[in-house]
């Protein structure tokens, strides 16, 4: 895989992992607008619905997949690790604040940043 490219990857890991934060609440509008679609549903029997669409659904399925990827990461992390991890993707911080928090030279942060976003390629099959 190219330098280019695999930069490229590592944006998109970055921003999905940002979105961590927000990962249950995304669940939990699914479900509800499962829930209502199911009550507003005229065209068939209400009750052969409830249920179903949420264990079908591919969406609410594959930010189930992504939670716990990225639970699976989190395990796999040291303690400064954690704590960056911490800032960047629960806390939402840039990685200008985490260098300067956690007093580590830009360098040195963006090898700890590649390796955690490689490591969470790995677990998603894509390197």
């Amino acid at each position: 895989m190219s330098n280019k490219i695999r930069n490229a990857m590592r944006l998109a890991l970055d921003a999905e992992l940002m979105e961590y934060q927000n990962i249950d609440r995304k669940i939990a509008v699914r479900q509800m607008e499962l829930s209502i679609k199911n009550i507003f549903d005229l065209d068939s029997y209400m009750i052969e619905k409830i249920g179903s669409d949420k264990e079908s659904d591919l969406v609410l399925y594959n930010l189930g997949i992504r939670k716990q990827t990225i639970a699976r990461l989190f395990m796999t992390f040291d303690k400064e690790e954690r704590e960056i991890a911490d800032h960047r993707w629960n806390k939402g911080r840039q990685w200008a604040e985490i260098e300067e928090i956690m007093h580590m030279s830009e360098p040195t942060l963006r090898r700890r940043k590649n390796k955690m976003l490689d490591r969470y390629a790995k677990l998603k099959g894509l390197i």
